[in-house]
């Protein structure tokens, strides 16, 4: 057994001490957030500081504190939490929850920009609105390394952070619960930063087992009294015998226990700890096995348990197996489901009754559905590999989320029959993974639960739905925008999805979709790995959603942390030293800033041909031999020529590599729209430079063009005095040691960089690529002795 740290006791400590206290607790809920959020990409401390104030809409959930509101009691969060009715300006015209389920009209006006020390305040709500415990109920938190018990006397204690710090993000700490330990702590009281297992767990009122009985127990999931228990309990199988020698063990300074047992090693006798009272920690001696699967599936343990007591006992659960299947779905047990359908071959979907009840209708109507619709968002949320260890309630034939019963009903509206808003709350909570899932709530189940939930006259869950509604709504927004295959931004824009940034209410849209995901962002950011998203509407040139954005945020774009697939042609068509990946490092690229992803685009290229490099030199090389200059002016043409011959027969070797160059060699059909936000960029930035060197590596010369438009780039003027060459000129291998010549124009200096030779044995010269300024990369040819090629 741990110890930890001596509490204090006496009381509150004083305001400085409980002020650096909640700075810690902040800092370290961040910490684990940036942990979680690694895969995200993006540096979120950047991020933050550029997050805007916030701007609030009609419809908006808040906490918030009024002055001298007659209808405030610290007791009933309901009373300080509400939704935004009305703006007018900074100020916000509030409903209090509890007014609306009375059906009252009471409301609040608050500043936006009020603080907690001024009084009053407003803060953003994205907590769910029912938590697991409830007043009164036992439980025990995770507290400095050790579980400790204690009693719920209140929810949401807001009121002993926001002093300090209110919650302006979905990740941001925010006491779930406030509970009195039984013994003496620091601030006199426990505040869990979550409502999760990992946090805060029931205390069980009633035990299984009494002092005497003789049971066994997992030795794997047990603790010892003593370093030398422990040492045994290693050493020993996976189960020990022994006897209760105590119940509901609470002792300051150390876990909460359920049982303290007794067991022997040869002639010795020792004691350890049993921390949960279900089946796969302690069970009776010699229960019998399928009594021991029957408790197993009451308590939901784990479907390696299940796995285990089937092999151990070697229980045969086709010969009950319609019991077993029952009891499963009264308990709502996710991991007994997910055995049967996984380990035992008997697929729960097909499961139905009587009514066409299928087994999520049945799961609706059981007492522990919360606990069942948890552990489903759990898994949605957290499973991104999808791993076959899953309960799948959506695949192929089988879509038992969108099911009817024989009243019409899919399996979410038994809920609302029961008046279970806690499931239900769970349900449609972006928290517990569900509401993320795209594919669980199609359109007919929404619109079947909305009529379900107006005809209850619920306003309870009438709230929790249309937050839900809100919030799926925006998440589709981001859903759609985040595989942006659509050839235009007229074709994009015709997704049902992004119907709002067609209206008169598409900066609003814009200023919600941008809120949200600076909302939710550190919170689920596997599920949200969307930045890349407003970085592409710059790639792909869809200026129209490029402005909306950026102007209600355009913090989201100024983060120059973006590593974008490189453009250009890596060894054999441009000058070595200037290319950022080599042969055989295609996956890398530069990092770059919103400015040069306009100027990169999204249409990387990439030698994926490699071996038919000697084909296509051949096939170049004859044709240009042979054909008519008139004809021909450009390689452009000379490849596009060659690629329609080779495209009339059947030898298609090196045509891989043709249809690359001639990619390399082409505007982008979306060159006008990323020029359009490249202007647009340039004018509200004006002392931004592009770099002309990064544009010819990446074969972007409209870019350049567009640089000399802007009077950027003077390319009359004295290359030693242009930032760029001058600071890459230890790059360019055509000058002395990085020397630029005094009179060597911008011109110059770039039709220098670009060329490649490549030697042409037959006719004894040479062939010159020059990117042309002005206009497309054409071929010369110069007659030249051996020994200068």
């Amino acid at each position: 057994m741990g110890k930890k740290s001596k509490k204090k006791g006496g009381g509150a400590a004083s305001k400085a001490a409980r002020k650096e206290k909640l700075q810690e607790r902040r800092e370290q809920k961040l910490e684990q957030l940036d942990q979680n959020s690694n895969d995200g990409g993006g540096n979120n401390n950047e991020l933050i500081e550029k997050r805007p104030n916030r701007q609030y809409f009609v419809g908006d959930r808040v906490w918030f504190r009024g002055d001298l509101d007659p209808y405030f009691d610290e007791e009933n969060p309901n009373t300080y939490r509400g939704i935004v009715q009305a703006v007018n300006g900074e100020d916000l015209v509030i409903k209090s929850l509890q007014t609306l389920i009375d059906g009252g009209e009471h409301t609040q006006t608050i500043n936006s920009n009020a603080k907690p020390t001024d009084g009053k305040f407003v803060s953003p709500d994205f907590c769910d609105l029912t938590l697991r415990f409830d007043i009164g109920e036992k439980v025990i938190c995770h507290t400095n390394g050790n579980w400790d018990p204690a009693i719920v006397t209140s929810f949401w204690p807001i009121f002993h952070l926001l002093e300090y710090d209110p919650p302006a993000a979905a990740a941001d700490y925010v006491p779930y619960y406030k509970c009195d330990p039984l013994f003496l702590f620091d601030d006199g009281f426990i505040t869990p930063p979550d409502d999760t297992d990992g946090c805060v767990q029931k205390r069980p009122s009633s035990f299984r087992f009494k002092v005497g009985d003789g049971v066994t127990f997992n030795s794997m999931r047990a603790g010892g009294n003593t370093g030398a228990a422990e040492n045994h309990l290693q050493r020993k199988t996976a189960w020990t015998d022994g006897k209760i020698i105590s119940v509901d063990i609470c002792e300051e300074n150390m876990n909460y226990a359920v049982y303290k047992c007794s067991f022997k090693v040869a002639t010795k006798k020792y004691s350890c700890f049993i921390y949960d009272d279900d089946d796969e920690n302690i069970a009776l001696v010699d229960a019998d096995p399928r009594k021991r699967l029957f408790d197993a599936i009451e308590q939901d343990c784990s479907r390696d348990h299940f796995i285990y007591l089937k092999s151990h006992f070697n229980i045969d659960v086709a010969a009950f197996r319609d019991l077993v299947m029952a009891k499963a779905i009264q308990f709502a047990s996710y991991n007994a489901l997910t055995w049967l359908q996984k380990d035992c071959n008997i697929d729960v979907r097909l499961v139905k009754d009587k009514d066409g009840n299928n087994f999520l209708h049945m799961i609706a109507n059981s007492q522990f559905a919360s606990r069942f619709i948890r552990r489903v968002g759990e898994n949605s949320l957290h499973n991104e590999h999808r791993e076959d260890v899953y309960l799948k309630l959506i695949d192929f034939g089988h879509v038992t989320t969108s099911d009817l019963n024989n009243n019409g009903e899919v399996w979410l509206q038994p809920l609302v029959r029961r008046g279970d808003v806690k499931a239900l709350d769970v349900v449609f909570s972006p928290h517990c993974g569900l509401a993320w899932d795209k594919h669980i709530f199609v359109d007919k189940v929404i619109g079947l639960v909305a009529a379900s939930i107006k005809e209850s006259n619920n306003q309870m869950m009438q709230c929790i739905f249309d937050s839900f509604v809100s919030f799926q709504t925006i998440s589709e927004q981001l859903n759609a925008l985040e595989y942006i295959h659509k050839p235009s931004e007229d074709e994009l824009l015709k997704d049902d999805r992004l119907s709002a940034f067609r209206g008169a209410d598409a900066k609003r849209a814009a200023k919600l979709l941008t809120r949200f995901y600076r909302d939710w962002e550190d919170r689920l950011s596997k599920k949200l790995m969307i930045r890349r998203s407003f970085r592409q509407l710059a790639e792909k040139g869809m200026f129209r959603l490029f402005q909306l954005l950026y102007e209600a945020d355009q913090g989201l774009f100024e983060i120059n942390d973006f590593s974008a697939y490189p453009n250009e042609d890596r060894q054999q068509f441009i000058q070595e030293e200037l290319c950022t990946s080599k042969d055989g490092d295609q996956g890398k690229g530069p990092i770059i800033n919103i400015f040069n992803a306009c100027v990169l685009g999204s249409h990387s290229t990439y030698l994926k041909y490699k071996r038919d490099f000697h084909d296509y030199s051949w096939r170049v090389r004859s044709h240009f031999l042979r054909c008519d200059a008139d004809k021909c002016p450009s390689l452009y043409h000379h490849l596009s020529a060659e690629k329609e011959r080779m495209d009339s027969s059947n030898f298609r070797s090196g045509g891989g590599l043709i249809e690359y160059r001639l990619r390399l060699l082409k505007d982008e059909a979306d060159v006008e729209g990323r020029q359009n936000i490249l202007y647009y960029l340039l004018h509200k930035h004006e002392d931004v430079r592009l770099d002309a060197l990064f544009i010819l590596q990446h074969r972007q010369c409209w870019a350049l063009r567009l640089m000399v438009d802007k009077k950027h780039l003077d390319v009359e003027g004295l290359a030693a005095k242009e930032e760029n060459l001058a600071r890459n000129a230890l790059k360019l291998s055509f000058l002395n040691s990085g020397h630029i010549p005094p009179t060597m124009t911008v011109r110059c200096c770039l039709s220098l960089v670009t060329p490649k030779l490549i030697k042409l044995p037959r006719s004894g010269g040479v062939v010159l690529r020059d990117a042309a300024f002005f206009d497309r990369i054409g071929f010369r040819t110069f007659k030249v002795e051996a020994d200068s090629c």
